[in-house]
This record gives structure tokens, sequence and C-alpha cells, in this order.
């Protein structure tokens, strides 16, 4: 069994020690325990389309790094932008309402909101799905056998 990116990288972080194969960074961030709660990689999606309504808080901390590596914030609005995030149930989190709201309560103005965007707009954030992809390499290569 073979697990990543998401669910699949927390339980095999609970069963690798039973054979069970973890990929990826989300299953080493669990492993290290540098992540713990399922709530990490929990995304909404729509019934009808099955589109992603909702942003995993664990996409969120990579974007908030990237900022942090490219000097966009600084480390305590990162922190906060972080804090923030946390703060909403996982069906209501996302990247956009973490910035209004953070522009709300003045902890970023309208123009780091703006530079924010800008920057991760060309930027993939998006670890579940890299994460994904090492999970389904990694299952081909039992199909290989």
């Amino acid at each position: 069994m073979v697990g990543g990116s998401s669910m699949g990288a927390l339980r095999a972080s609970e069963l690798d020690s039973f054979g069970m194969i973890g990929v990826g960074k989300i299953y080493a961030c669990y492993k290290e325990g540098v992540v713990e709660a399922d709530d990490e990689v929990a995304v909404a999606y729509n019934p009808i389309t099955y589109e992603s309504v909702s942003d995993p808080l664990i996409n969120i901390r990579v974007a908030l790094h990237s900022l942090l590596e490219a000097s966009i914030v600084d480390r305590d609005t990162s922190n906060a932008l972080l804090d923030l995030a946390k703060s909403f149930f996982y069906i209501e989190r996302s990247v956009p309402l973490v910035l209004k709201t953070a522009e709300l309560r003045g902890q970023i103005d309208s123009g780091d909101r703006a530079k924010i965007e800008t920057f991760l707009a060309s930027h993939d954030y998006d670890l579940k799905k890299r994460d994904a992809k090492l999970v389904v390499q990694e299952v081909v290569k039992f199909c290989d056998r």
C-alpha cells in the first residue's frame, strides 16, 4: 500500500512500520511531526463539479514559505497569516479569504495584499498535487514489476 499527498500521507506516517510506503513531502512532514492535524490536508469540494472550494493548510504553509523566501513578507507577517489560516474551518479556508481578512484586520495593507496575490499567481504552491504525482509514479513502479 502506498500513501502520500493527503490522508494517505497521514496514514502512511502511522503505518510505515507495518509496510505501508509513504511518498512525498507531506508524508515526511507528518512523519517528522512538522504537521499533525488531519485538517492540514483537508479540502472541501463542490459536489456537482468536484472542484475544490478551499485550500488545504499544507498548501498555505508552502505559499507562505515561498513568500518569506522571496522577501515578499517577513516572518512575523507569515506567522500571523498562518495563524489566521488555522483559525478558519477547513471548508472555509482559502488564500483569498486569509488575505482579505488580514487586510481588514490591519495585518497587511492593500499594497501588501496585491504583491502577495501577484507573486502567488505565478508560483506553484500546490504541494498536494506534486505529491499525488509521486504516489502515481510509485504505484506504476509496482505495475512494471
